[in-house]
């Protein structure tokens, strides 16, 4: 707990560019992290790199004044010298650089070896098959995960060390003796907490999906709720959920613009990369890919809007439009309206399939 102190102050009082400690231990700590992150297969978006520093520093410091943590393994004292051995190679340059004495590079090490406990995506699954409490919990996220990801189109992709981070942030919990007063803040909110405001107001239903099924979770565990733990999960969730916001913007706010040119493929490209430019995330730009274009072609597409550089005669329930070059601004503008148009009615459509989806 009093490391968790720490490591919470340091991070909300210093910003990225400050350091409390000293510069041989920042270079020191930076490189570590870098070599963990790898070793790991973790990236910036499942971990903040920042905070990880704060954290391996504190644990660091702590041990080397003699405030040690109990190891979590004990793997030999062959395997540990061995290990001890290529870790200080690796950190060789920095090492030397600020004369960081062996000892202390065994005191290090070995109380970063504790975060294999947390880390290490092999022990994690150890971890869930030799605890079914921790279990229930890991399934119990995963299973609104799960859901979330049907009910609003999101790309299925590996949410363990998020999962994983949620159960800790549960467990923290239970350590609390008053968890009424129980806030993951000391002094102030995360800098990027206004993330779960813009969830909030762009995508109400899935910020209120999260909400509710998060609650459930923790009222099954007979935990006491209160708004900065619910707050806590939310937030942790949705900013290390990898490209939420992406998924939910093209599921809400994007209209589907199919482009064919009867030129050549290279006009084709243009028109996209112009749109691309005019029109910035609220559309998506597909190329018409064969030569001649028909109904029974077009119905294998995807798309709201079809932008065709010949008069078609033929009909479909899209919208066609023609980017004339004589009257382009005119022709753009008219266009911008019906890309507004269309967004406003796909996010009502939306909207109702997964309302329906939620009573079924």
């Amino acid at each position: 707990m009093i490391r968790n102190f720490y490591t919470m102050y340091f991070q909300e009082r210093y910003n990225v560019s400050e350091w409390p400690f000293s510069t041989a231990y920042y270079e020191f700590f930076d490189k570590m992290i870098e070599r963990v992150m790898v070793y790991y297969g973790l990236t910036s978006e499942q971990y903040d790199t920042n905070q990880f520093r704060y954290q391996h520093a504190v644990d660091a410091i702590r041990a080397i004044k003699g405030y040690r943590v109990e190891e979590f393994f004990n793997e030999g004292e062959v395997t540990r010298k061995r290990q001890i051995k290529t870790f200080f190679h690796a950190m060789e340059d920095v090492v030397q650089k600020h004369n960081i004495s062996e000892e202390d590079i065994t005191i290090i090490f070995n109380q970063a070896v504790n975060w294999k406990y947390y880390l290490s995506p092999p022990f994690m699954k150890q971890r869930l098959e030799s605890d079914a409490d921790l279990r229930e919990v890991h399934e119990h996220f995963l299973s609104i995960i799960t859901k979330a990801s049907e009910l609003f189109n999101i790309p299925q992709s590996d949410h363990m060390h998020v999962i994983f981070e949620l159960t800790n942030i549960l467990e923290t919990y239970n350590l609390i003796p008053t968890p009424e007063t129980y806030k993951n803040y000391l002094l102030f909110n995360a800098r990027d907490d206004f993330s779960t405001v813009i969830y909030k107001e762009n995508f109400p239903i899935f910020y209120q999906f999260i909400e509710e099924e998060i609650i459930k979770l923790c009222k099954s565990r007979n935990l006491f709720v209160n708004q900065y733990l619910i707050s806590n999960l939310i937030f942790t969730l949705l900013s290390k959920w990898n490209k939420l916001f992406e998924s939910l913007y093209k599921n809400f706010f994007v209209c589907r613009v199919l482009v064919y040119n009867h030129i050549s493929p290279g006009h084709a490209i243009n028109i996209t990369e112009v749109l691309n430019s005019r029109f910035s995330s609220s559309v998506t730009t597909s190329l018409y890919k064969e030569t001649k274009i028909t109904e029974e072609r077009l119905a294998e597409y995807n798309f709201d809007i079809l932008i065709s550089s010949i008069t078609l005669d033929f009909y479909i329930p899209q919208p066609i439009y023609y980017l004339w070059s004589e009257n382009i601004n005119v022709s753009f503008e008219l266009l911008r309206l019906k890309v507004l148009e269309i967004i406003k009615d796909n996010k009502e459509k939306q909207l109702e399939i997964i309302k329906s989806k939620m009573e079924e």
